[in-house]
């Protein structure tokens, strides 16, 4: 039998600041390649442009176990839930932690909206595996996905056999 692990969120602090960082060029195929100035001059812009366009997003730290893995910022307008950055660190990947995320989003029971990187492969396979669809795409490389409005069953524990590894 495995052991169950606890997946929470908590609101992002000064304190996650050098994780999300870390987090943002992990996440970003050749962002680790640039002078860290300009990494930092990316992530300031992608604060400011969330929070112009929507400032009441919620931008949350995910934990497992207490420890942090990655993160989820979203945004509810009209009767939308945005998916503004949903982001989990390379060693905890593919080990249903961000499909655990999703299934919460979804049971919020309001449909879901997200911008996608276009060659982000695994991302998208996600999305199109928890029910979104494709419905246009965006500039800068992006493609637009929806999930219609529906509980859902994605929410289930993650055990030890998939968020441990």
């Amino acid at each position: 039998m495995t052991a169950q692990r606890t997946l929470e969120t908590r609101p992002v602090t000064q304190a996650d600041l050098p994780f999300l960082r870390d987090l943002f060029v992990e996440s970003r195929p050749g962002f680790d390649l640039l002078p860290p100035m300009v990494v930092d001059q990316q992530l300031l812009a992608q604060r400011w442009q969330y929070r112009l366009l929507h400032p009441a997003a919620v931008d949350e730290i995910v934990l497992l176990d207490g420890a942090p893995v990655g993160r989820v910022w979203t945004s509810v307008e009209d009767g939308r839930l945005h998916l503004l950055d949903l982001a989990v660190r390379a060693a905890h990947r593919r080990r249903g932690i961000a499909r655990v995320v999703l299934g919460r989003l979804a049971s919020t029971g309001l449909p879901i909206e997200l911008q996608v990187w276009r060659e982000n492969d695994a991302a998208i396979a996600l999305y199109r595996s928890t029910g979104f669809v494709e419905v246009g795409h965006q500039g800068g490389g992006h493609l637009a996905m929806h999930r219609p409005a529906s509980s859902s069953d994605l929410d289930r524990p993650v055990h030890e056999s998939e968020a441990a590894r």
